[in-house]
């Protein structure tokens, strides 16, 4: 049996979502996800990055606040900071679409706006645009601010 690495998530928005143009456009933003089964109510905060033409969309219709469905990968990547090691796991999407509407707008949760590999594939990208090979996570151990598409190539090269 092939090996599987699959993410979905349904949460909202912590802030909104940053986005970095150049060779690749990427956009980061946080979604928290919450357990309200159990007695004590927990959140969950994971951080997602996206690419392309799923990038562009998340900039642009997403704000802080706003439910969102997530599905990509799980990706981790182990640094050095201050001489300990950490290890940093980050959602790579590779479809992200916007459902309902703000937390105090009180939206319905059908689908609003989304793109994904169909969307990719009709205008031209071929589901590409938007995906990494496996151990690709950009910079997880800096600033999202201090990040250009640029200087991630060349980290990859």
């Amino acid at each position: 049996m092939a090996d599987v690495n699959k993410v979905t998530l349904i949460g909202r928005l912590g802030k909104d979502p940053e986005l970095k143009e150049g060779k690749v456009t990427l956009c980061k933003f946080s979604v928290a996800t919450t357990d309200k089964r159990s007695a004590e109510k927990t959140t969950e905060w994971h951080n997602v990055v996206c690419f392309g033409k799923t990038a562009e969309f998340c900039a642009k219709y997403l704000t802080k606040g706003r439910e969102v469905y997530v599905e990509g990968r799980i990706s981790s990547r182990e640094y050095e900071k201050d001489g300990h090691k950490q290890r940093w796991f980050e959602i790579v999407a590779n479809d992200v679409q916007a459902i309902g509407g703000k937390k105090d707008e009180g939206g319905g949760r059908g689908p609003v706006n989304e793109i994904g590999d169909n969307e990719r594939r009709a205008a031209g990208g071929g589901g590409k645009a938007a995906r990494l090979p496996d151990d690709d996570i950009p910079f997880a151990h800096e600033s999202f601010a201090d990040i250009t598409a640029e200087a991630w190539i060349a980290r990859r090269m």
